[in-house]
């Protein structure tokens, strides 16, 4: 058979063919593995969760599976970084903020009880290693924790912010007042307060569906977003790594 035949040519063009699909293949499969792979649902069903279903159905089918430690989060999400004093006015109604330093995983907590403060947390002057460090994420949350106390309301811990002196990046978030003492407890969530705290928002996130995927994920991350009391969406988000 000639080279330059037409079967020769069919047959390269398969050969090539074959290859490029097997390359195809194995860059999906470098991405899934480097990135995960995220699926957003807005209609129909997934697993045992259907769009438009109320808040209190969504509950009943996460107990049905057994799901624990569904954190409640703020949505629309809100995020300043080294905020000016304008900017911290858009956190006014929070009943939470969280203060962190440099990205880091360490967060000063101040809750609100009908505007004005009513706690801090975590109390890092019971931190030993501080004075070893005195620049450290902890150090500058610790000094600012010091100017932050009950009664103040939210604009003079808004001026707080602005005078505290620092180079510093500070990242100021809302969070959820009432999940830290939910967090780790195994408390079901479609019961009492961790009920209540759910329902009153309308975005939930946990760990779980991993049997909606065909490969083995090491973490699976669900989010749930409402609106008007109905499931809107559903973000699932794996991962192999």
């Amino acid at each position: 058979m000639s080279a330059n035949s037409p079967a020769a040519c069919h047959s390269a063009r398969s050969r090539t063919s074959a290859v490029e699909r097997c390359a195809l293949i194995g860059a999906c499969i470098v991405l899934l593995v480097l990135c995960g792979c995220t699926r957003t649902i807005e209609s129909g069903s997934y697993g045992a969760l259907t769009i438009g279903s109320p808040k209190e159905d969504v509950l009943a089918a996460l107990k049905n599976l057994d799901i624990r430690g569904v954190e409640p989060l703020i949505f629309p999400a809100l995020r300043l970084e080294n905020p000016r004093r304008a900017e911290l006015d858009a956190l006014a109604a929070s009943d939470g903020i969280a203060i962190a330093v440099d990205e880091g995983l360490t967060r000063l907590h101040v809750e609100f009880r009908d505007g004005q403060v009513s706690a801090t947390w975590p109390n890092f002057g019971e931190y030993p290693y501080l004075p070893r460090f005195p620049y450290s994420g902890e150090a500058l949350l610790s000094r600012l924790q010091l100017k932050i106390v009950p009664p103040m309301n939210h604009a003079a811990v808004f001026d707080a912010l602005e005078s505290f002196p620092t180079q510093h990046k500070i990242v100021v978030e809302p969070f959820v007042v009432g999940y830290q003492k939910m967090r780790g407890a195994d408390t079901p969530p479609w019961t009492g307060e961790y009920r209540a705290l759910l329902l009153a928002n309308d975005a939930w996130r946990f760990q779980g569906f991993k049997a909606q995927v065909w490969y083995l994920a090491r973490d699976s991350d669900v989010t749930l977003y409402f609106h008007a009391g109905r499931l809107r969406e559903i973000v699932h988000h794996t991962s192999i790594f």
